[in-house]
């Protein structure tokens, strides 16, 4: 047999109900002997912990304060098995002070792996379990007369391990009321029941507004006034019974006054300041989609939304979705166009009748202006351009495949080396051009070109990937004439040339020519020829890297007399 309960929020309320002090009952004790088994509570924290694990959900910590607590309650489910303890109080007032917490108890299980099995085999006792929410855990095992009983409890608090093994004998007071379990032979009677006003009156705790109070008659169930407090750049969290104490009840929560007398009870609105997170976006670095990343805030219980917005301010956001962990992919943002990017936690998330859930969030006052690291862009595709290299003597030729990320156009870029930085801007033209014409290129120079596409809102992105071209130096015709016992040879200067080689052969096939002589002017005597025999002189022009230029040339001949 196996029973759970969990105080949370609204399901405390819920599955409680209680609100009311101590009631005039007629009170007596009842001693409980047995042995408290430390060992199989360490048993059952492995097993708990290896159900996690395999649920994706952080390791729990057993506590001693917690244990401890889980052994006594043990004990009194010998005496009477239920989640209301034997003296009538609900079981949280067996825990210690200011605690949320979940409880599963369980009897007749003669092992860990037994009791395990039967909790995770209930959705409700299974999902205490693997609640990630709770981080610590107190766990009971009393055994009597040779029958076992089983308790957990959990909590979402902080605290240090407990290591205890073996076992101990243990007696135990158990406080009773009459008339609550009739196994149990109570004598004695009980003074009579009388009944009474809960007065409620709730305090906004450093918010504004107002709320009147509420009332609840003796026995009766009703659900709190809806909060009407409000705080400028908080959001509410729920009820305490102290201006400092920890939430007790959500909005609305359902409670039963048991009082037996008229009592007060304030309760103080417990505030959160809000937050959002700002994450970091990939610019460019991706093609199909922009990457967010940003790291935990704890105002996200039920994970984050993402939000895009098309300027900096936050105003006229998009929500793309939610996610429970610390990265986005939007596959949804147009190539180039940049963006603003939001997280906002999920503190609440309320069930809907037609499915799905309400979600609340923490977001951004309007207007608030995003950092530069929210700001992201999908990488543009950028085409790598096609360029001549030494094919024409007017011009090199840069042409390029169409980009669908081009909305007003291309840029031209060219430089003297490999880096963009040496680039500049050299045309500039429409988004239906495909080619360019560079008649500006020095003869002889090598240049690298880039293509920039302008993207969305006139933004010019560059291609990484650079082609290098050149244009080629004119080669001249060669003139020769006799003078004297020499050869006088003389060309047009060429654009480009920073100096010419002379080359002369016996025939017209220039494979066969040597190279005679150098020099800077557009005259030269080769004084080295003979008589009686013709001879075939060729001019190459040097440009500026020191590479010469021959093909495509007239040779000049001459027959020596």
């Amino acid at each position: 047999m196996k029973k759970t309960i969990l105080r949370w929020f609204a399901a405390f309320a819920a599955l409680l109900g209680c609100i009311a002090p101590a009631t005039a009952r007629a009170q007596t004790y009842t001693t409980v002997s047995g042995t408290f088994n430390y060992s199989y509570a360490q048993n059952v924290l492995t097993l708990v912990n290896q159900q996690r694990r395999n649920a994706g959900s952080p390791a729990i910590t057993m506590t001693a304060a917690l244990t401890d607590a889980a052994m006594k309650r043990a004990a009194e489910l010998a005496v009477y098995y239920s989640h209301t303890r034997p003296n009538g109080d609900n079981c949280d007032t067996g825990f210690p002070w200011n605690y949320r917490y979940a409880e599963n108890i369980a009897e007749g299980q003669t092992s860990p792996s037994a009791v395990m099995t039967s909790w995770m085999n209930s959705s409700g006792h299974r999902s205490h379990i693997l609640d990630p929410q709770l981080t610590l855990i107190g766990i009971g095992c009393f055994i009597r007369n040779g029958h076992y009983y089983w308790v957990q409890v959990f909590s979402d608090g902080s605290g240090s391990g407990d290591g205890r093994t073996g076992s101990k004998t243990a007696t135990v007071n158990v406080s009773r009321t009459s008339g609550v379990d009739s196994r149990v032979t109570i004598t004695g009677t009980p003074a009579p029941a009388t009944g009474g006003t809960c007065t409620i009156r709730f305090s906004a705790n450093g918010g504004t507004g107002s709320m009147a109070n509420q009332t609840i008659a003796y026995n009766a169930t009703a659900k709190l006034r809806k909060n009407a407090f409000t705080r400028a750049g908080f959001a509410f969290k729920g009820w305490a019974t102290s201006p400092s104490g920890a939430v007790r009840y959500s909005d609305q929560a359902s409670l039963k006054n048991t009082s037996s007398g008229n009592w007060g009870l304030t309760l103080y609105a417990m505030w959160q300041r809000t937050s959002f997170t700002r994450p970091t976006a990939s610019k460019g670095t991706y093609s199909g989609y922009v990457r967010l990343t940003w790291t935990a805030n704890s105002s996200a219980i039920y994970g984050y939304s993402v939000v895009r917005t098309p300027t900096e301010a936050f105003r006229n956001g998009v929500t793309l979705g939610s996610t429970t962990g610390r990265q986005w992919l939007d596959r949804t943002a147009q190539a180039g166009r940049r963006y603003w990017y939001w997280v906002c936690p999920i503190y609440k998330r309320t069930a809907l009748s037609s499915g799905g859930y309400q979600i609340s969030r923490f977001i951004p006052a309007t207007g608030t202006k995003a950092t530069a690291a929210q700001r992201g862009y999908r990488l543009v595709s950028v085409p790598k351009p096609t360029v001549s290299w030494g094919t024409s003597k007017t011009c090199v030729s840069v042409k390029w495949a169409a980009s669908p990320q081009s909305w007003y156009g291309y840029r031209v870029y060219r430089g003297t080396s490999t880096a963009f930085s040496s680039a500049t801007c050299i045309a500039s033209v429409g988004r239906n051009v495909r080619t360019y014409t560079d008649r500006w290129a020095y003869p002889g120079r090598t240049y690298y070109y880039w293509i920039g596409v302008r993207g969305y809102n006139a933004t010019f992105y560059a291609s990484p990937k650079r082609t290098a071209g050149y244009r080629s130096l004119v080669v001249p015709a060669t003139r020769v004439a006799q003078s004297g016992s020499n050869a006088s040879l003389s060309w047009n200067s060429v654009y480009g040339a920073k100096k010419y080689r002379i080359y002369r052969g016996r025939n017209s096939k220039f494979s066969s020519a040597s190279w005679v002589g150098t020099t800077t002017s557009t005259r030269w005597t080769d004084t080295r020829v003979s008589r009686g025999c013709r001879y075939y002189w060729w001019i190459a022009p040097v440009d500026v890297e020191g590479d010469y230029y021959w093909r495509g040339n007239s040779c000049g001949t001459l027959l020596i007399r």
